[in-house]
This record gives structure tokens, sequence and C-alpha cells, in this order.
């Protein structure tokens, strides 16, 4: 089974970054397959909403991002991990996002990818009274099952900021390697024990 780890922030080794490498290696404990990406590392192409995409059912414009639209379409499950910017996804990762049009039928509105299992991190500096990071992730998760993909698990996490500083906290380095985890189980066809509104934070 194959998974794909999308890293949506620019911050390498930083918080988002740190828990999706315990997440991916939950995952490959799990028995996964994981290719990691970094989004920050691609030509940040932004969507012009040009609806031959979705008829074409590939970006038609910036033919790099079908690399890892592909890479989307091979794959089993996905884990999308993204810092938390004034209240929405990184940059990138909305970016990457809008490119989901090519996913999607235009004359049913129906997923060309259904049934690939999701996990879902969101990280946000603001104190974890504010909730900012479960409002990104739902969101995402909305996103996630218009196209029929299955959320199997959710990490919200907030009051981070300073880079890497969530080592410290190793209730929520175990949380993001049980999401990987419930994510490659969930690919293997094991029942899920879907926890996809999960609230731990720093």
């Amino acid at each position: 089974m194959k998974i794909l780890a999308v890293m949506g922030s620019p911050r390498v080794r930083g918080n988002t970054d740190t828990l999706l490498d315990s997440a991916i290696e939950g995952a490959r404990q799990a028995g996964a397959e994981v290719d990691k990406v970094l989004l920050n590392d691609l030509p940040g192409e932004v969507c012009t909403g040009f609806f031959s995409c979705a008829r074409a059912a590939y970006c038609v414009k910036h033919p790099h991002v079908n690399k890892l639209i592909d890479k989307l379409k091979q794959s089993d499950g996905i884990i999308l991990a993204t810092s938390v910017w004034w209240f929405s996804v990184s940059t990138s990762m909305k970016a990457f996002m809008d490119h989901w049009i090519c996913l999607c039928d235009p004359e049913t509105w129906s997923s060309r990818v259904p049934g690939k299992k999701v996990g879902l991190i969101a990280v946000c500096a603001m104190p974890k009274e504010r909730g900012v990071s479960d409002e990104v992730l739902d969101h995402m998760q909305r996103i996630c099952e218009w196209l029929s993909l299955k959320v199997v698990d959710r990490l919200p996490v907030e009051g981070v900021n300073m880079k890497g500083e969530v080592v410290n906290y190793p209730d929520l380095m175990e949380r993001a390697s049980l999401l990987g985890q419930r994510v490659a189980r969930a690919c293997a066809g094991e029942p899920a024990m879907i926890n996809a509104h999960h609230t731990d934070s720093a």
C-alpha cells in the first residue's frame, strides 16, 4: 500500500514537518510505503480556475503539477500536514488543493479518486482555546469528503510556534504516529477506529 505524505509548511524541520515525520514513521511501522513531498520545493503555480483541467482530468496549464496529482491518484492513502496561516491552510497547501479540480468529473461532479484514506494535521501558533486548527481541519475535511475521500484521523495542534518545539510534547508526537498508523491500516482494509474529531493540542 502506498501513502502520499504532503508537507505544506515552508519551515523544514519545524513543527508541521516534525509531526508529519512522526506520522510517516507510524505509517511505515504499519507496513505502508510512504512518499513524502515538500510543497515548498515545487514551483508555486497558482490555479487560475481553468475549467479544461476538470474536463481533461489533469492540469493543462502547469504540467509539473500533474506529477504530484499522479502521485495522489496512485496512492491508497494521503496525509496532509499544514501550518495555519490566517485561519486557513498555508499558501502552498491551498495552491495544491485548488488543483484538485482535476480529480472531479465536471459532468457528474463525482470523484475520480473515491475511497482513498486520509489523515489531516494542522499546526497553529495561536492559543489552543481559540480552536483555529480544528476550523482549518474542518475546511480540509469538507474538500476531502466532496471527493469521496475518507478522513480516518485528524490532529489539530495549537499553541506551538518556536521551530521544532513540538518534540517537547511527546503526547502530540505519539498522536501523530498513531494518525499515520490509522491511515495505513485503513488502506490495508483493517477496521478503522475513526478519530476524525480528535482535539488534542499542545
